[in-house]
């Protein structure tokens, strides 16, 4: 796709390939819905890519992928899981207020900003071993596991008033900026063994 690619509001009922391909403008899926498998892996967006408000009703497969634009996917649904995993996010990624079923941002690294912010995690989230330069996940909520094991947050890493309501799992992370846990509520066990706290870190 050389030039701008306009798929607002679409809807798709069967599997969506756009695998290993390369988008050299700006894309524009938002307020669109996905019944079918939607595969993203190995492509390149090498511009901005709206997603916002939209809907994967099946498995979103965003894998091995890269996005040197902008990247939003705000107050987006995912009912089935949401595949990240090996991405690369080269400016913001904005998730803030969408809904996650099953979250696998496995060695992801996000290079600015990461919004997660008010959003929902139904069940695993997954963040092992990513990279994130500033992280915003406040007033997100974990109903269930909360991986962040051996990941690295560089910039200021922000959960306050989060919620994790099952196990949160943050060992042998590196914060290397400020982390901010203000008004968060553990109601699993909170893992944090072999974490390294180079700057401040607040609980209260």
């Amino acid at each position: 796709f050389n030039k701008e690619a306009d798929f607002r509001s679409s809807v798709f009922k069967e599997r969506a390939v756009l695998r290993n391909i390369i988008f050299n403008n700006e894309v524009d899926f938002s307020d669109s819905t996905f019944d079918g498998l939607a595969i993203f892996s190995d492509s390149t967006f090498s511009s901005d890519i709206d997603f916002r408000s939209s809907v994967f009703n099946k498995e979103a497969i965003f894998s091995e992928l890269v996005f040197e634009g902008l990247a939003v996917f705000d107050e987006s649904v995912f009912n089935k899981e949401a595949d990240f995993r090996n991405t690369t996010f080269n400016k913001e990624a904005n998730f803030r207020s969408s809904v996650f079923e099953k979250a696998n941002f496995r060695n992801t690294v996000f290079k600015e900003l990461a919004v997660f912010g008010d959003s929902l995690f139904n069940k695993e989230a997954i963040f092992r071993n990513s990279k994130f330069e500033w992280a915003n996940f406040k007033n997100a909520v974990f109903k269930e596991l909360a991986i962040f094991d051996e990941s690295v947050f560089n910039k200021e890493a922000v959960f306050r008033n989060s919620k994790f309501n099952k196990e949160a799992d943050f060992r042998g992370t590196t914060f290397n900026k400020e982390a901010d846990f203000r008004s968060s509520v553990f109601k699993g066990k909170a893992i944090f063994r072999n974490s390294k706290f180079i700057k401040d870190v607040d609980f209260n």
